[in-house]
This record gives structure tokens, sequence and C-alpha cells, in this order.
């Protein structure tokens, strides 16, 4: 497959996945609330100069009070949508339906990156029907920044594995920030995955590839953490949500009984003070409740970690995540399209092993998910960078398995041709 046919076979792919999620947007989707909701009304406020208040304060009490709750980036995108003149629902529906799209594209750029031309057509293929990844876009939630930011991710890592540099170091760097300012937790992959592909390579420009890529890693972070320092009355620097996410999932209902590693929101308490102060006390009494049930703590975490992976009560966690708005078909069928992918994607591991490829990008965004699901509770939607990087790695099983099968013909019938058996 040569450049050209795969650049139009994935724009074909991408356009077809943006326009099914647009017919499904104006057809099947709700009306935005909780997320989404704060997402979609900060961005109308900064496109009109109130920059990230919290938008529920300001309906409720009409006060501009100062937010974090989530990193900017989704925000901004919102910001640019009204910026342009789109404010409906609608609009924003169908701008994040559009989004998706352009995920798939780059998550076929990344399949591309990592396993060649036709894995990336299939990794497009199967992003484009993914349920967990439409229905995400069809709830306006972050994971659809998230999914594509995680593919950029995949693309600068294995960008640098190939030709070490420190350009290529800095181009981590800066994926590595896009994924902390669309979600706090993806901070991690600077140690987990920026700093150990900068080692990588040896050289005599090692010690510049890792101050490279920390310097682009922390410049673009600079920014958001200097205003969020600045403007709190206690210090914050990427968001102020982990307390309220700790506070939720602290709580007997969800220590104990079959709710055990999930999310409750009636465990928050109202809490006075900015949200810097509330962050502050939520995170406290979470703290306060893990000390005093730490005999459960190592089982609730196990179960988190079991239920963002699908494999510790599976059916009843795709009923949960469908509760809070994805809805049962989209569910289900996602937990099943997801527990296909699995198997393909250890496969593909093998393969890209086999091949020299190094894992530690897919590695790193999987550890970064289990951490973050060790810590807080094992949603579907932690999982979304790491859902990225399985269908990578399905399709670079299928790719294999389609190359295997078209040598064994080859050879088969050059075979014949020689009269051999």
């Amino acid at each position: 497959m040569t450049d050209r046919q795969f650049r139009r076979g994935i724009l074909l792919i991408a356009a077809a996945a943006l326009v099914g999620r647009i017919v499904l947007t104006l057809v099947a989707a709700k009306p935005i609330g909780g997320d989404p909701a704060y997402f979609t009304a900060q961005g109308r406020l900064i496109a009109h100069g109130h920059w990230f208040v919290d938008p529920y304060y300001l309906k409720a009490l009409h006060v501009y009070d100062p937010s974090a709750a989530h990193p900017p980036l989704f925000s901004l995108f919102f910001a640019g949508v009204s910026r342009i003149g789109f404010e409906s629902a609608t609009s924003y529906r169908v701008a994040a339906a559009c989004l998706g799209g352009v995920a798939v594209g780059v998550i076929g750029y990344a399949g591309r990156r990592v396993a060649g031309a036709r894995a990336g057509i299939v990794a497009g293929l199967i992003a484009a029907i993914y349920p967990y990844l439409w229905s995400t876009d069809l709830l306006v939630l972050s994971e659809t920044l998230v999914a594509l930011v995680a593919a950029v991710v995949l693309i600068a890592a294995y960008r640098y594995v190939a030709r070490p540099s420190v350009v290529a170091a800095a181009l981590v760097g800066v994926a590595v920030a896009a994924a902390a300012l669309t979600r706090a937790e993806s901070v991690l992959l600077f140690p987990l995955l920026a700093l150990p592909l900068a080692w990588r390579g040896g050289g005599t420009d090692r010690a510049k590839r890792l101050v490279v890529v920390t310097v682009a890693t922390v410049i673009p972070l600079l920014p958001w953490v200097v205003f969020n320092v600045v403007r709190f009355d206690h210090t914050e620097f990427l968001s102020t949500g982990a307390g309220g996410a700790l506070a939720d999932s602290s709580c007997d209902v969800v220590f104990y009984g079959p709710r055990i590693g999930w999310w409750e929101n009636r465990c928050i308490p109202d809490e006075p003070g900015d949200e810097s102060s509330r962050d502050r006390a939520l995170r406290t009494l979470a703290f306060d409740y893990w000390r005093n049930h730490e005999h459960q703590l190592p089982l609730v975490m196990a179960a988190r970690v079991g239920r963002v992976w699908e494999v510790f009560r599976p059916v009843q966690t795709a009923q949960f995540d469908w509760l809070e708005g994805r809805g049962k078909a989209s569910g289900m069928s996602g937990l099943l399209v997801y527990l296909a992918t699995v198997p393909l994607a250890v496969a593909g591991a093998f393969v890209l092993r086999a091949r020299g490829r190094p894992l530690l990008p897919f590695l790193a965004v999987v550890v970064t998910v289990g951490l973050t699901a060790v810590v807080f509770y094992g949603g579907v939607r932690f999982r979304a960078p790491a859902d990225v990087a399985l269908i990578v790695l399905a399709a670079a099983a299928i790719d294999a398995t389609v190359t295997a099968a078209s040598t064994h013909n080859i050879g088969s019938a050059d075979a014949r041709k020689r009269g051999l058996p």
C-alpha cells in the first residue's frame, strides 16, 4: 500500500466515521448534562471573556467563581466552537462528533506509525465502529479528546523510537503535555514514558534529549499551572477535581457490598470555600476514610482495577456505565467488542515484540490507567487512552495474520508451479 493509498483510505474511513457520528448525535443523543454541560458552558463563557469560571455556580448563584475542576483543553475546544458563532446544544454535539471523526483518522495514523500502512487502515476501521469511542462522542465527554491525544502520544513515541533525536524528544514532551491538559492523571506519562524514551537510544546527546523532553513537557503546562496557583486560596496545579473524585469513591456504599470499586455522588458532602478549599477538604475526608478502613482498602483497589479492565463484574460495570448516559445497547456492545479486542491486542503485543518494536508506549498507557483506577474508581471512562492502545495492537495482530496468510498462499502457488507437494 502506497502512502497515497493509505491517505485516501484513512480519509474515507474518518469521513464515514464523522458522518455516522453526526447522524447518531442528531437522531439519538440525549440532552447535555453533567460533565459535558460543564465543558460546553465553560467554553461559552470563555468565548465571552470569562476565563475558566464555574458555570454551575454562575447559573445558581450568579457568582463568577474560578474553576479548574477539569484541565482546560476540552473547554477551550468548545470556546472555539462558540467563538465562531455556534452556541446551541446541537452545535456542541455536532462539534464533538466531528472531533470523534478526526480521532478515528489520527488513530489510523498511529496504527501506521506502529505497524505499517495496512495496520493503520485496520486501526481506523476498528476505531470507527468501536462502541466505547462513538458512544463517548455522543455524550460530549472529554474522552473524545483524550482518545485523539492518546493517538498523538503513540505517534510521537514511535516516531522517536524510529529515529531518536532532540526534535523527536521535544514532540514527545509536547504530546504528553497535551494529554495532561486534557486529563490531569495523564501527567503520569512524563515519568512513565517521556523520560524513559528520552533515555533510550544512547548517543552523546542523551542528556540533551532528557532536558529537551522535560522542557517540552513543562512549558505548555506552565500557563495553566501559574494561572491556577495565583487565583485560588490554596495551591492547585492541573485540576481541583481530585478531592471530589476521591470523596465520591470513599464511603461505605462503594467500599463494601455489590458496588465495591465504583463511585457514589451522594458520598460528597457540601464544603465551604472556593474550589481549592473544597478540594483540600474532600481529599482530607477521603484519606481519613481510607485510614479508618485500611483493612478493606486492598480489596477495594483490586476491585477498581478489575472494573476498569472489565474482569471484575463486567456486566454490572457496563450497567453502571450506561446508567451514566451511554445507554444499554451501546454499553453492552461496547463490553462485547472490548472483550473481543483484548485477545487480539495481546497477540499484537507479541507481534510487535517479535519484530523488535518496544512496547513501552503501550505499557505506559496501561499503567497510567491502572494507577488512576487504583486511586479513584474503576470507571470505563478512565480507560479511553488504553482503548486506543488496544485498537492499535489489535490492528497489528490482524495485519500480521493477513501477511502470514498471503505469504503462505504465495508460497503454495509457487510450490505448485514447481511441481512440489
